[in-house]
This record gives structure tokens, C-alpha cells and sequence, in this order.
């Protein structure tokens, strides 16, 4: 009982619900069989059968689509964003599973729970929306605010903006949400360029006086100088069109995956407020 048990689940998915193979140590039995999970010792046991439990606790994040990022995914429903080097990919908003408030394990969403619970990529995106602001709300902060709370000596200034969620993880995603990037606008006075600081937050600043070639070197000399691999999400830097999309402004390459052997449930989307 005072194990943290790091675990990779081998067994197959519908074997372990039928019983035909029971660990020693019952943990998350919707974990992908790709990937080592950290599990908290004081995880919950779930049904993940019980698809009106677990709608409520479906959100989403986004990763890169460099293949070697997306090959981890390989049995979990994915989108693509269009035209972007970005992924879609839903999870459960785990900290209310763990008797532990303040533990989070990694529960994905995989292809077999979305297809027993008959439910289309679409539909788990739309129920993923619905959740999102209520279980990871956007945090939206200015850069020097954040740095004086950290202790550093820095002028308050209103230039730059740091949009995540309050427990900082996985916390990009937040600037699809409808109304970010009025609220960007708003904080700054001005259209916005995007950059994609991490999977965990992205940075706003002002177009007015911004060198937007300088802005997409630094991205790409901070991905590889600072960034740990593991976070990374685009050598990008972005902008939001009127409609509310977000589109790349310059791009290092395409990552989008060879359709040789991009499964049939892998979608391209656009995303707009």
C-alpha cells in the first residue's frame, strides 16, 4: 500500500475487463499499452464501461504532429488540425479519481473505449469543448505579473500574456477556447501573434512594433536550447484570422503525418471560437 506503482499494461484491454487476466494490483485499466503512466498508489477504481460517469470528465489537449509524437498515440482517437503542425487528443480530468486532490495520473481516452461506447470522434470532441472550461478553465496572466510573484524584480508591464490553466499542464490548449482571443485582443489593444511557448502554455503579443521573423528564430533556438523534447509543440509562431482560427505565420515544415499509414479514425480539423 505505500508503493507508487510505475506500470506499462501489456494485456489486452477487452481481456483485462472479461477477467481473464487480473494484476495483482488493480490500476488504471484504460491506460495505452504504448506508454509508461505514472499512477498515484491511491488511485481509484473505475468502470470505464460507464460512459455517463465519464462524459463528464472528457477533455482535450493538443501535442505536435511530428511522427514521433504521434506515434505514440496509436490507439487513441487523434485530429489534426489544418493547416497547422498541431494534434488533437482527448483524456480524462483525472484529479477527482484520486482519492489525493492534489495527484493527477495520465488517463487517455484510446479507440476501444470510444468505440464500446459508440460515440464518433466528433462527439467526443464536442462533449471534450463542454468540459474543458469547466475542468481546466483558462488562465490568462500578464508575463510580469507572473515573474513578480516568482520573486524576480521586473516593471509591470502589459506586453506580454501567458494563457494556460491553473494547474499549468497541458495547458495550451486553452487558446482554442471561444473567447480567448478577444480577451488577448482586449488585455493587449491590439491583434495578437501566438507563440507556442509548450504543450503546457502558449504566449501573446502584441503585432504592433513585433518583428515577426525574430519572434519565429526565437521560437525555434528556445525549442532546442530550452524546451524539454517531451513538451515540445511547434517551430511555429502563430495568429488568429477575423473568424477566430488559429493559422501559422511561419512555419519550419509540415508535420503532418504520411497518409501511408495514417489510420482511417485520424481526422483534419480547423478550429474557430
Amino acid at each position: 500500500s505505500n508503493t507508487i506503482i510505475h506500470y506499462t499494461l501489456t494485456l489486452d484491454y477487452r481481456e483485462y475487463l472479461s477477467g481473464k487476466c487480473t494484476p495483482e494490483c488493480v490500476i488504471a485499466n484504460i491506460l495505452n499499452s504504448r506508454i509508461l503512466y505514472y499512477v498515484p498508489e491511491d488511485f481509484c477504481s473505475i468502470d470505464v464501461s460507464d460512459f455517463e460517469y465519464l462524459k463528464k470528465r472528457i477533455v482535450s489537449r493538443i501535442i505536435s504532429s511530428k511522427p514521433q509524437y504521434i506515434e505514440r498515440m496509436k490507439n487513441r482517437p487523434i485530429k489534426f488540425f489544418k493547416d497547422m503542425p498541431l494534434a488533437m487528443v482527448w483524456e480524462f480530468h483525472s484529479t477527482d479519481l484520486c482519492h489525493g486532490k492534489d495527484e493527477i495520473a495520465r488517463m487517455p481516452v484510446t479507440m476501444d473505449m470510444v468505440n464500446d461506447w459508440g460515440i464518433s470522434v466528433d462527439e467526443l470532441e464536442q462533449i471534450a469543448q463542454k468540459n474543458n472550461p469547466l475542468l481546466r478553465p483558462a488562465q490568462i496572466r500578464y508575463m510580469s505579473k507572473i515573474l513578480s510573484e516568482e520573486g524576480y524584480e521586473c516593471e509591470e508591464q502589459r506586453d506580454i500574456v501567458v494563457i494556460t490553466n491553473p494547474a499549468i499542464q497541458d495547458g495550451a490548449v486553452a487558446v482554442t477556447y471561444p473567447g480567448v482571443r478577444e480577451t488577448l485582443i482586449d488585455m493587449l489593444g491590439d491583434d495578437v501573434y501566438i507563440i507556442p511557448s509548450s504543450v503546457h502554455e502558449c504566449i501573446a503579443i502584441a503585432k504592433s512594433g513585433a518583428d515577426s521573423q525574430y519572434l519565429y528564430e526565437m521560437v525555434c533556438d528556445v525549442n532546442r536550447t530550452v524546451t524539454d523534447a517531451n513538451d515540445f509543440l511547434a517551430d511555429d509562431l502563430m495568429e488568429f484570422t477575423q473568424d477566430g482560427r488559429l493559422v501559422s505565420v511561419f512555419r519550419r515544415q509540415n508535420f503532418m503525418p504520411s497518409s501511408t499509414w495514417l489510420p482511417q479514425f485520424m481526422q483534419v480539423i480547423s478550429f474557430s471560437p
